[in-house]
């Protein structure tokens, strides 16, 4: 039925409410009332981050980074609830892996990313959007923050073998080999800098 969707925009309004009038009480309630009321409407679903956000907005870091820290739980929380709904654990993935980035705590977030890679490969939860971001995302971390060539190479060499006639192997396969290439090149050029 639509009654929880209907309590959430309504829990929204009201929220939305407080908001104008400075109410930040009422704002931080009515986050943690859809998430304990409504945990798997999108609202619900999408306040544990919320409630991070809204304390960061606020310059409350401490508070952002434990409500992000309690968001990790309650995602984790949901898989184990709900062990027979893929989607829910697909959206729990991903959300640990946003809060991941949150804290930057980047390994955490790549191996996460890799999770939903490896556990939702068809279309209905990997589509070629969210293939092509979630791809980039491990990527960017890998090269930008970690500097590690290793940890997306295996991600994507348990993808291929894992799934050997899967579409996006082509692709993977290549951005491998870029990998690989990339990290000779440090090899060498650290190799020639050390003269």
């Amino acid at each position: 039925s639509d009654q929880p969707a209907l309590a959430v925009q309504a829990l929204s309004e009201i929220g939305s409410i407080y908001e104008t009038q400075k109410n930040w009480d009422g704002v931080l309630k009515t986050y943690q009332r859809m998430v304990e009321s409504y945990p798997l409407t999108e609202a619900g679903f999408q306040a544990p981050i919320q409630i991070a956000q809204f304390h960061a907005d606020r310059g409350s870091l401490n508070l952002s980074q434990e409500a992000l820290e309690n968001a990790v739980k309650h995602y984790r929380g949901l898989i184990t609830r709900y062990p027979d709904n893929p989607q829910v654990e697909f959206s729990a993935l991903r959300s640990i892996a946003i809060c991941r980035m949150a804290q930057k705590k980047w390994r955490e977030a790549v191996v996460t990313l890799g999770d939903v890679l490896i556990k939702f490969p068809d279309d209905r939860y990997l589509t070629p959007q969210r293939a092509e971001k979630i791809i980039k995302v491990i990527n960017t971390i890998c090269v930008t923050r970690l500097k590690d060539y290793d940890l997306p190479t295996k991600i994507y060499q348990e993808f291929t073998t894992k799934y050997p006639e899967h579409k996006y192997n082509r692709v993977i396969e290549m951005i491998k080999n870029s990998f690989h290439v990339i990290k000779e090149q440090e090899v060498e050029f650290i190799s020639e800098d050390q003269l």
